[in-house]
Order: C-alpha cells, then structure tokens, then sequence
C-alpha cells in the first residue's frame, strides 16, 4: 500500500506531517480488503474454514483501519483527498471500498450471519449508489487538460466489480430472507444489469484508448487484471441469482443471465493468457522491476474471485470441468495473496523507518 508515496509524503528535507501520514488510507487501498476477503472464500471450497477464518480476520481488520484512515484523511487534508477523488485516472478506485464492503459481507452471508451481510449490504449498496453517480459527474465535469480517453484504463472496471459485489452479496442475503427475499433479488438482478452493460462500456473505452494512445511499461499495471476479475464477479453473480427461486424478479431473467454468465467466464478464461503475455512484456521485454506496489491486490483479486466463480458456475451448471478448475485456481490464489502479503510488511517496514 506504499505505492505513490511521492503524492502522499514529504520530501527528505521535509518532515512528514500525521496527516500525510493518514493519507496513506487512500479509497485504492480496499482493493487489498477485496483480494483478502476474496481468497477467504476460496478456502471454503477447501473446507479450510479456519484458514479462512483467519483471512477474513485480517480482510476485517484492513477494512477497519482503512476507513478510519480515509475518514481522517478526509477531514485533515479533504483538498488532497478530493484531488484523488475527482481525477478521471484513479477516481473508479474509490469503488473498492463498495467491493470490499460486500465481499467481506458475503462471507457473513454464506456463514449464515444475517445481520452482518444485511448491514454490509446496505453500506455497500449506499456507497455504490452516491460514489457511482459522484464519480461518473467528477469525470464528465472535470477538466484533465488532455482527452479524457487517455484517462480511461483498467481501475474502471472497479465499476463493474462494485455493481457486482452488491448482487453478489444480495443474492446471498436473498437466499435466506423470506420477508425481504423480493427486494433483495430485484436489487441483485438490477446490479447484475448495470454491471453486465457497464461491462461492455468500459470495455469499449478500453480498447478505443489502446488503440488510439497505446500504452507504455509504465502503464501496463497490474490493475490490467481487474478486466479479469470483473467478468469472474459477474459470473459469480449471476450463478448465484439463478439459484434464487423462480417465483421471484429473477425468473424474467434467469435464461438470459445463466447464459451470459458462461460467456462471460469463457472471454475471462481467454483473457489470462493475454494479461500473461502483458506482463512478460512488460517486466522481461521492458526490464521492468519485479517490486511490491499496491496493485498487486489488482491480480490477486481476479485471480480469487476467478476460483470462486469457476467453481460456483460449474456447480450451478453440473460442469465438473470448470469446478475442478475453480477448485484447484483457489491455491494459486492463495499464493498470490501470500507474496503480495509479504511484498505489503516489507515495503511498510522499509517505509516507516526510512520514509522511502
């Protein structure tokens, strides 16, 4: 989470000040709470429930700080705090906050602890709905001083994860309900719908700035993966909207999202390869360092959220193939998440005793 420091911290001939210090919770670093609740519910698959019980301890304990964190940081130096919110390049990430919201709480969902999904739900659902139309009004209105396409990159598919994680987990909570069962279900399909066709715009605008503007080692982020992850989530959604009952708001939909889903893991499934060869390119034909940054939660959420999804699809459809994929994807997730773990203590120490 130490990335982008310059922004953040003084210079050498500068003290750092306690509110620099705090800006170090920017809304970008939920994506690590997102990954660490992500990889919890992978284990489950395992019937590792005490390794995901303590995953989910540190995905609790991350969203914790990191709220406290943004809140003060908002308050001390809210002119900085509004510069991040506001710049087209990495306002979607403030997104992560609604995704790690609702995957912590589908984790309470599928524990059967009612109350705690409902409240991460209603938090997350807030926070999709004014970070959405706040963030969307920040772009179109602010002036880059260049083409706003080349502001477009991977971070806004953060938009697609964000309406997903709420139907995920409001399908979760749905399933349990029987008062609130049909509004929990409307919300889910309505969130799996603005995801899907959010998708597809964010995904256009993608490609359109590729094409156009190219893109540098520089640019080529670990970010890239989210493009990944957010067809996974959106699988993950909408297996878990079609086991809803058909005598609810789903049933109008239910054909049409089981099918979508299952192109939407089979394009995720043939983008990794291509995020690979980006990667290659970047670090062995560009001489690009292998260090920690903080979009390293970028790859290793996919990269869980895919395990989870494959598996829970194949479940859904009766394809032992893509379960057993999902099944087996889940330890190379957790080894992600372990050396993104180790890169994240080792670079803070560094940081906190030397200031770099």
């Amino acid at each position: 989470m130490t990335d982008d420091r310059s922004a953040m911290t003084s210079t050498r001939t500068k003290p750092r000040t306690a509110a620099q210090v705090v800006l170090l919770g920017r809304p970008q670093y939920f994506s690590f709470v997102m990954a660490t609740g992500i990889v919890s519910l992978a284990m489950r698959l395992h019937h590792l429930r005490y390794v995901s019980a303590v995953l989910i301890s540190i995905g609790l304990a991350g969203w914790t700080i990191l709220l406290a964190a943004n809140l003060t940081a908002a308050m001390w130096s809210r002119a900085a705090w509004m510069r991040e919110f506001t710049d087209p390049h990495i306002a979607c990430a403030s997104l992560a906050f609604v995704a790690g919201t609702n995957v912590l709480g589908s984790w309470f969902a599928l524990g059967h602890h009612d109350d705690v999904a409902l409240a991460a739900l209603g938090l997350g659902t807030v926070a999709w709905i004014v970070l959405g139309y706040a963030i969307a009004g920040a772009i179109v209105v602010t002036d880059t001083g260049t083409s706003r396409l080349r502001s477009v990159n991977a971070l806004w598919f953060l938009w697609v994860v964000g309406c997903q994680s709420v139907a995920v987990n409001a399908s979760l909570c749905a399933a349990d309900s029987v008062r609130a069962r049909t509004a929990l279900t409307l919300l889910a399909v309505m969130a799996w719908s603005v995801g899907a066709a959010s998708y597809a715009g964010v995904l256009i605008l993608v490609v359109l700035r590729l094409l156009c503007h190219g893109v540098t080692p520089q640019e080529l982020t670990p970010a890239y993966w989210i493009t990944m992850g957010a067809t996974a989530i959106t699988v993950l959604a909408g297996s878990q909207i079609g086991r809803l009952t058909v005598a609810s708001p789903g049933a109008a939909v239910h054909s049409f999202i089981g099918a979508s889903s299952v192109v939407f893991w089979s394009f995720g499934s043939w983008l990794i390869p291509l995020l690979l060869a980006g990667g290659w390119w970047r670090h062995s034909g560009h001489r690009m360092p292998l260090r920690y940054e903080a979009g390293i939660w970028g790859i290793v959420f996919p990269l869980g959220m895919y395990s989870v999804a494959s598996y829970d699809l194949g479940h859904a459809t009766h394809i032992t193939l893509i379960q057993d994929i999902g099944y087996d994807a889940a330890w190379i997730a957790l080894t992600a998440w372990f050396i993104g773990t180790v890169g994240l203590v080792v670079s803070t120490s560094r940081w906190l005793r030397t200031g770099r």
